[in-house]
C-alpha cells in the first residue's frame, strides 16, 4: 500500500462575487452623500412620529438657534462618518475576498483537501491589509499613505464626535487627510481657470469655458479642536479613489489567476 495524500479538490472562484464588496460600497457611498448631504431647510423638526396620532419629543424644550445649527452640523458630520466607514467596510470586506481569492491561486489549479487558507478578517486597519495584499501581489513596498490618512480620518469621526484630538495630530502638528483625486476645471480660450458651484454643478462663467481634467493628490489639513469636514465633492472624489485603487487590485488578481492557469485567458489571447 502507498501512504497517498489527501486527493486534491477542485474550487470555483466567482470573479464577480470577489467584487461586488467594492462596487457596492462605492455605489452606496456615492448615493448616500448625494442624499443625505442635501441641505436642512428651515427649522429643525422637533418631534418624531410614532404612529398616526403619535408624536415624541426629540428635544426637552424648543431649541434655540445656535442649537439648531449645532445639530445641523453634527448632522452633516454624521453623514460623513457613515459613507466612510460604510465604504471603508465594504472595501474591507472585497480586500479579504481578494486576499482568498490569492490564496488559492498560490496553490494553482489543484487546492489540496487539507489546505487551510489564511484569513485576514480580523485586520481592522485599512492601510495594514491594503498593504498585504499588494505585497502578495508582489510590491516591494507597497504605498498605502492615502488609506492610513483615511483610516485616521474615520476613527476620528467615529469615534471623537469629528473632533480631532492631541494624538491623532500626526503630521506636524495636525491632522491630514489625502486621496489621489480626479480634478476639474473650466478654463477659457485665455487661460482663465473658472469657478464652479459644488452643490449645483453650475460653472461661474460668462464666456465659453473648456474642461480639463487630471488627477491629483488633494490634503486637508486639520488641528487639534478642529472638526473634520469634508464636503460632499470631496467625499465622491475619495469614493472613486477607493473605486480606481480597488479596480487595479482586481485587474492584478485577475492575471495573477490566469498565470496560475484558473481564470479565462484574455479575450484576444493566443
Amino acid at each position: 500500500m502507498t501512504d497517498a495524500g489527501p486527493a486534491p479538490q477542485q474550487l470555483i472562484l466567482d470573479l464577480d462575487e470577489v467584487i461586488a464588496p467594492l462596487s457596492v460600497g462605492v455605489r452606496r457611498a456615492k448615493m448616500f452623500i448625494t442624499l443625505g448631504s442635501r441641505p436642512i431647510q428651515g427649522d429643525l423638526e422637533l418631534d418624531a412620529l410614532m404612529g398616526p396620532r403619535t408624536r415624541l419629543q426629540i428635544f426637552g424644550q424648543p431649541p434655540t438657534e445656535g442649537q439648531q445649527a449645532q445639530v445641523k452640523a453634527e448632522y452633516a458630520s454624521w453623514v460623513t462618518d457613515s459613507v466612510l466607514r460604510d465604504l471603508d467596510a465594504h472595501f474591507h470586506l472585497y480586500l479579504d475576498r481578494v486576499w482568498l481569492a490569492l490564496q488559492y491561486a498560490a496553490q494553482g489549479r489543484l487546492v489540496p483537501a487539507d489546505f487551510v487558507p489564511e484569513h485576514i478578517e480580523r485586520e481592522t486597519n485599512s492601510a495594514i491589509k491594503v498593504g498585504r495584499v499588494l505585497s502578495a501581489l508582489g510590491d516591494a513596498e507597497p504605498d498605502v499613505a492615502h488609506f492610513r490618512s483615511l483610516s485616521n480620518a474615520r476613527n476620528v469621526l467615529a469615534h471623537h464626535a469629528s473632533i480631532v484630538p492631541p494624538d491623532k495630530a500626526f503630521h506636524d502638528g495636525a491632522l491630514q487627510v489625502s486621496w489621489l483625486a480626479m480634478v476639474q476645471r473650466f478654463i477659457d480660450e485665455d487661460g482663465v481657470e473658472h469657478p464652479w458651484n459644488q452643490e449645483t454643478g453650475e460653472v461661474l462663467a460668462d464666456r465659453p469655458t473648456r474642461i480639463q481634467i487630471t488627477f491629483e493628490v488633494i490634503a486637508r489639513r486639520f488641528a487639534p479642536g478642529e472638526r473634520i469636514s469634508l464636503t460632499p465633492h470631496e467625499v465622491v472624489q475619495i469614493a472613486l479613489f477607493y473605486e480606481i485603487e480597488g479596480g487595479k487590485i482586481f485587474e492584478r488578481l485577475v492575471t495573477r489567476l490566469r498565470e496560475a492557469g484558473i481564470a479565462p485567458p484574455a479575450e484576444g489571447a493566443a
